[in-house]
């Protein structure tokens, strides 16, 4: 095993800004990494009202990155390292009128081994496959002080599987870290009411993990299951489930369209500008539309797409002006069959008693 990008840091920023006539120009702040720190591997995200949201251009040898914080009213700070825990910092609006050059402190934080087994369909074993662990920060949302954006996510490691198809995760144990105990149970009751029955069953935050280098919104789907809850410890291993997608294909009965006032070319539905006259777009939908494909409508009636194993309702959207919903149609298949045959064996990790 080995930490991916075995310096990663991670950083995201918020300020607080005011617009209140003419003040004292602000100093620069500089965030200077620790030495131990490899600058190439780092990523530096910031975040904040009229400070612009994106990641700054690290390089090798350059331990020194300004934030502009000129209008800055205050400013807050998550720094997150592999193997550390997070550092939270705040700085007033008094501390940033002189120049301030931070250095984030890095203390250890315990690990706990979790074995990971893949598997293929057929539960045999798949090796030297890569695997990316993630952690969804939802803890930044109460610190920071937003409710609805977006949430930061979290490159702990990335490893290989042996020729057993096994590898084993130092999972970090967040719950020994001040940060996650204080601002934990905050930021599920924003993500999850507690009379939301989801509540009880996310109480200890979610790992991900994903065949992808790179995160997505979407869940990597080829991998079942693809995430885990923070434990303490664990006693079982996490046998997880590889599958390649397959190909849902068709035409659409020129019935179906007709019921919806849509005939010949669907050229000017597909293309809409603001669902005038009408808009449409297909879906393969499976779990009670949790999982939803976009399955890509041609202009000839026929569609086409790559999805997960498993079994899927076909749903054609029909969107008026104003994206209202004016209709919604299920087209019948002519033969009543799985899409894509279901080959995925969940098995959880159990916590340790």
């Amino acid at each position: 095993m080995h930490w991916a990008r075995s310096a990663t840091l991670i950083l995201l920023a918020l300020s607080g800004i005011a617009c209140v006539g003419l003040r004292q120009q602000t100093a620069d702040f500089v965030i200077r990494l620790p030495q131990e720190v490899q600058p190439e591997w780092v990523t530096i995200e910031t975040f904040g009202t009229r400070l612009a949201f994106g990641e700054l251009d690290t390089k090798k040898g350059v331990y020194d990155y300004p934030v502009d914080v000129k209008s800055a009213e205050s400013l807050k700070l998550l720094i997150y390292y592999p193997g550390y825990k997070l550092v939270a910092a705040e700085f007033s609006k008094d501390a940033l009128k002189t120049r301030q050059t931070f250095v984030p402190p890095l203390e250890k934080l315990p690990t706990t081994p979790l074995e990971v087994r893949l598997v293929n369909s057929k539960q045999q074993p798949l090796s030297d496959q890569t695997l990316h662990l993630w952690y969804d920060l939802v803890e930044a949302m109460p610190f920071f002080g937003y409710v609805d954006g977006p949430v930061p996510h979290l490159l702990i490691a990335t490893v290989k599987t042996n020729e057993r198809g096994a590898v084993t995760l130092e999972v970090p144990t967040f719950a020994e870290d001040p940060f996650f105990e204080k601002y934990k149970t905050v930021a599920l009751e924003v993500v999850f009411p507690p009379e939301d029955p989801s509540f009880q069953s996310c109480n200890e935050g979610q790992f991900s993990v994903s065949s992808k280098s790179e995160f997505r919104s979407w869940r990597d789907d080829t991998l079942c299951p693809g995430s885990f809850p923070t434990e303490k410890s664990y006693n079982e291993p996490l046998i997880i489930t590889k599958t390649e997608h397959g190909t849902l294909s068709g035409q659409l009965d020129t019935a179906l369209l007709q019921r919806h006032g849509l005939t010949g070319d669907l050229t000017p539905y597909i293309n809409s500008v603001n669902n005038v006259p009408f808009g449409i777009s297909l879906h393969a939908t499976a779990g009670n539309g949790q999982v939803n494909y976009n399955a890509k409508l041609k202009s000839d009636r026929t569609f086409e797409v790559n999805l997960a194993p498993g079994k899927y309702d076909l749903i054609l959207m029909v969107l008026g002006p104003g994206g209202t919903l004016a209709g919604r149609d299920r087209p019948a298949p002519r033969r009543s069959q799985p899409v894509v045959p279901v080959g995925c064996s969940c098995v959880g990790p159990a916590p340790a008693s």
